[in-house]
C-alpha cells in the first residue's frame, strides 16, 4: 500500500493544471460591425476614352457605392454633333464616289463605242481599197482629195446658181 500513496503523492505535486474541453463537429459563425471609412493601400488613376465635359457627378468623396451604379455622366451634346458631322461627311464621299464611278462608266461607254466606230472605219477603209484595186494608198489619196475638191466647187457653183436665180 505504500507504494500506492507515493505515487499519488507524486502525481499531485508534478503537473500545471490546463482546461480541456472534448472536440466536436459543428458550424463557427460570427458577425463584426464596424463603421469607418476604407482606404486602399495604392491610389490608382484612370482615364477616360471619351474626351467630353463631365457633366453630373452622382456621389461625393467618402460615399459608398454599389456596382453599377452611375458615377458620372459626360455632356455628349459636342460628340453627338460631331458624330452626325462625320456621319454626313462619310455620306457626302460615299455619293461623290458613286458620281465618278457613274462619270468613269459613261467615259467607258464612250471609249468603247471609238473603238467600234474605229473597227467600222477600218473595214470601210479595206472596203473601198478593194474597190480602186491596184491603186497605191499614195494614189488612193491624192485621189480622194480631188473628189473633196470637186465636191466643194460643185457646190460653190449651185450657191452661184441660186444666187443668180434670186437675182433674176
Amino acid at each position: 500500500m505504500a507504494l500506492v500513496a507515493a505515487g499519488v503523492a507524486f502525481a499531485f505535486d508534478n503537473g500545471a493544471a490546463y482546461a480541456a474541453y472534448a472536440v466536436q463537429k459543428g458550424k463557427i459563425s460570427g458577425t463584426v460591425e464596424e463603421s469607418g471609412k476604407i482606404h486602399g493601400s495604392e491610389d490608382k488613376v484612370y482615364y477616360s476614352s471619351v474626351n467630353a465635359p463631365v457633366k453630373k457627378v452622382s456621389v461625393k468623396e467618402g460615399e459608398t457605392v454599389k456596382k453599377g451604379e452611375l458615377i458620372l455622366q459626360y455632356d455628349t451634346v459636342d460628340l453627338e454633333r460631331d458624330l452626325k458631322e462625320a456621319s454626313l461627311r462619310a455620306e457626302q464621299t460615299e455619293l461623290d464616289i458613286d458620281g465618278r464611278i457613274s462619270e468613269s462608266d459613261k467615259y467607258a461607254a464612250k471609249y468603247n463605242k471609238a473603238v467600234s466606230d474605229d473597227q467600222g472605219y477600218a473595214a470601210l477603209y479595206y472596203y473601198f481599197r478593194e474597190q480602186n484595186n491596184g491603186l497605191t494608198e499614195e494614189q488612193f489619196n491624192r485621189s480622194y482629195q480631188i473628189q473633196c475638191e470637186i465636191d466643194s466647187i460643185n457646190r460653190d457653183i449651185a450657191d452661184k446658181k441660186k444666187e443668180i436665180a434670186e437675182k433674176e
